[in-house]
């Protein structure tokens, strides 16, 4: 086992619970295989207008370069989340706000657990914030951990089973470890 774990995953979970939860928002989706090659020639479009029930549409043959003669989207609803649900964003109020404090000071505690992402830090990120924050993360950890070289390729039979397993099935936290992989792969490269 590593001398420093990347808990990426719920904050209150983590802790069993043991304060009460917190609450987060989830999605749902509605995937279809559309009888067309392309919809809507990107992989993710944000929808914010009121009268659209749906948040975004994601057209995944845009995330690896498909070309395949029909496509296969799925829509993004917001949700109430509740728990056994996958949890998506936290609840950003005065409520949720003083029980996290709590569990931030239990994760304090740790010392050798990174509570990171939005569901370890209970923080909405916007891409650009994400960025930042995951960014600092790494570094933060590069200059802890003996060897981040050593650290990637343990993660990378880790990345390996989540990309077999494909795109479609894969959960909130697989795509941030993913994408965090990828980060301190290029980090890494750089250096």
């Amino acid at each position: 086992i590593a001398e420093t774990i990347i808990y990426t995953g719920c904050i209150d979970e983590y802790f069993g619970y043991r304060l009460g939860h917190l609450n987060y928002r989830t999605v749902r989706f509605e995937t279809e295989e559309l009888q067309q090659e392309d919809y809507q020639g990107n992989a993710v479009v944000n929808y914010t207008a009121r009268e659209v029930p749906y948040t975004r549409i994601i057209e995944h043959k845009h995330f690896e370069f498909g070309n395949q003669p029909t496509t296969v989207i799925s829509r993004e609803y917001s949700a109430e989340w509740k728990p056994g649900l996958e949890p998506y964003y936290p609840v950003n109020d005065a409520e949720n706000g003083e029980l996290y404090a709590k569990y931030k000071a239990l994760a304090e505690e740790q010392g050798n657990v990174i509570f990171g992402g939005r569901l370890g830090q209970y923080r909405y990120y916007d891409m650009d914030n994400r960025m930042r924050s995951v960014d600092g993360m790494f570094y933060d950890i590069y200059d802890t951990m003996l060897s981040a070289e050593q650290t990637l390729n343990e993660l990378e039979d880790i990345v390996r089973d989540i990309v077999a397993k494909g795109i479609e099935e894969c959960t909130d936290q697989e795509y941030e470890m993913l994408w965090n992989y990828q980060i301190a792969n290029n980090l890494l490269d750089g250096i």
